[in-house]
């Protein structure tokens, strides 16, 4: 009597389990499925590819102008333009003494003639600095500026959060800690 109702109540369990496995894989399937998303290849949209594009070709000016590396510095600054967010460039330039304005002018005007989509508006020059801005497509997106001296840009320190917990309430740990010299 005893192995006939074991029996009975495996053959129940199995039957259940079947059923619950056959409701659930049903379920599954009949569910809307959501497509996969897409992945561009690139994440620069085309603005973003232009300015770029741009930003080689006035590094490339700067190293016929004769500058090297160190002598100009880029700070990229979020702009917004019709909804959409793009990287706005200032460069600050180091004036060598060899360079005329009349040098600096024509090479950047020879440059914005190389591509249409490229707009350059001049600035007076002053004795102070030159000052121009560059464009892609009519969107100013440059701002190039010569100075005699480059100003030092602060460099960014790294920030840093330390968290300790001590459970054990041993607090030599955390006075260990403080007691760090972060430069």
């Amino acid at each position: 009597m005893q192995r006939i109702r074991d029996k009975k109540i495996l053959f129940i369990f199995l039957f259940l389990s079947s059923l619950t496995l056959i409701i659930l894989m049903v379920f599954h399937f009949l569910k809307p499925q959501k497509p996969h998303p897409t992945y561009e290849d690139f994440s620069q949209t085309a603005i973003e590819e232009g300015i770029f594009n741009l930003n080689h070709l006035i590094a490339e000016t700067f190293f016929h102008l004769g500058l090297e590396r160190d002598q100009w510095q880029e700070k990229i600054i979020s702009k917004t333009w019709r909804g959409k967010t793009y990287p706005f460039i200032e460069i600050n330039a180091q004036k060598p003494k060899a360079l005329t304005w009349s040098t600096v002018k024509t090479s950047f005007i020879s440059l914005a003639q190389k591509n249409p989509k490229i707009t350059l508006r001049l600035r007076t020059p002053t004795s102070k600095k030159w000052e121009f801005y560059l464009g892609w497509n009519g969107l100013i997106t440059h701002h190039l500026v010569f100075n005699h001296f480059l100003p030092l840009l602060p460099k960014e320190k790294p920030m840093i959060a330390i968290i300790v917990d001590d459970l054990g309430y041993d607090m030599s740990v955390v006075k260990s800690l403080i007691n760090l010299e972060i430069p």
